[in-house]
């Protein structure tokens, strides 16, 4: 029981090393693999978790009268589609997270860019660049 507390112990210090981190990664072939290694990964780490909720809405066409009971924002959350974000985003601090789109690629903001969650606030994330160019930044 004490070796399993510090090979746990152990590989939640990895996580805090963020060459470690940029050095390595995981492949899947499919999205859920990926969501279910995400939970098991983040649930290492110490820290409390903060979820982040997408703003979803059904957008009716010009003129078109939509009846919200027949498309509950509750079913538009439980959707999961390929190449689309989940609705819930759950992060930590000190988390390794993927950029999926580009923000600024000047900066090195780009799509495939891995970072490590610095801070979470209600709307915005802060991140510290792992990999590239502007490492540390």
């Amino acid at each position: 029981m004490a070796h399993d507390t510090s090979i746990q112990m152990h590989q939640q210090l990895r996580y805090s090393d963020s060459s470690y981190l940029k050095e390595h990664g995981v492949l899947a072939p499919k999205n859920a693999d990926i969501d279910e290694l995400n939970v098991i990964m983040l649930s290492m780490l110490p820290a409390e978790s903060r979820k982040y909720l997408s703003a979803n809405m059904i957008c009716p066409a010009m003129g078109e009268n939509i009846d919200e009971s027949m498309h509950p924002l509750e079913l538009l959350h439980l959707l999961n589609f390929p190449g689309i974000p989940s609705h819930c985003l759950e992060l930590k601090k000190r988390a390794p997270i993927m950029l999926l789109r580009n923000l600024n690629q000047s900066q090195g903001l780009c799509n495939g860019t891995r970072l490590i969650v610095e801070k979470m606030g209600d709307k915005v994330i802060e991140a510290q660049v792992i990999m590239g160019l502007n490492i540390g930044e």
